[in-house]
């Protein structure tokens, strides 16, 4: 007599969820005390939060390198080809936030950009 697959995948599902929701709470408890304060839930919560921001903002600045584009730098020609802007407003993008004045914008320059854009106030656009 063999055994039933839907029992079978049911337990191996079981089984995964449970290591799973034990790495988490493993994770989440910082002081290892086998609880979750208040405090280690919403270290938790603002973490995944951050770590969301990072994911979309990664994904921002792929999409600004033109397609099959070398290297991990965003260029004048990447600007032009996917917002379909003219070359010198392109430079003009690029110069904002090139800090080493290199004529590209790295990951690290893209963020720096982004963040002091964050603190301005939408009148100063």
């Amino acid at each position: 007599m063999g055994t039933d697959p839907a029992e079978s995948f049911r337990t191996e599902s079981w089984e995964l969820e449970r290591e799973q929701l034990e790495e988490t709470f493993k994770a989440i408890d910082l002081n290892n005390d086998g609880f979750i304060s208040y405090d280690e839930l919403l270290i938790a919560a603002i973490h995944t939060k951050v770590m969301a921001v990072e994911g979309r903002m990664r994904e921002m600045f792929r999409r600004l390198r033109a397609p099959n584009a070398a290297g991990d730098m965003i260029k004048v020609a990447d600007l032009v080809k996917v917002l379909g802007v003219e070359e010198k407003e392109a430079k003009e993008l690029i110069a904002e936030a090139d800090k080493n004045q290199n004529q590209e914008v790295d990951y690290e320059e893209f963020l720096d950009m982004w963040r002091v854009n964050a603190r301005r106030a939408p009148s100063e656009f």
